[in-house]
């Protein structure tokens, strides 16, 4: 597991996992999550995202605070 912090304004851009499944959640903060679809979900404390291997996504602090996320990576079998 990792931890992770996003200040005000700043996105983690588009990427992806390959071989690793992602678990973002959320500790602190809100803002929006993308995919390469152009799908959008908001995001807050207490959330929980699952990214399968390869999906590519984008973490972005659209709010005045910062945000705070653990991560658990689990590798693909």
């Amino acid at each position: 597991m990792t931890y992770g912090y996003l200040p005000s304004g700043v996105k983690w851009e588009m990427h992806d996992h390959i071989n690793i499944i992602e678990i973002c959640i959320v500790i602190k903060g809100k803002g929006i999550i993308k995919d390469i679809d152009g799908n959008v979900e908001e995001y807050k404390a207490g959330d929980r995202f699952i990214f399968p291997s390869g999906t590519k996504h984008e973490i972005e602090n659209n709010s005045d605070l910062e945000s705070e996320f653990y991560f658990i990576r689990l590798k693909e079998q």
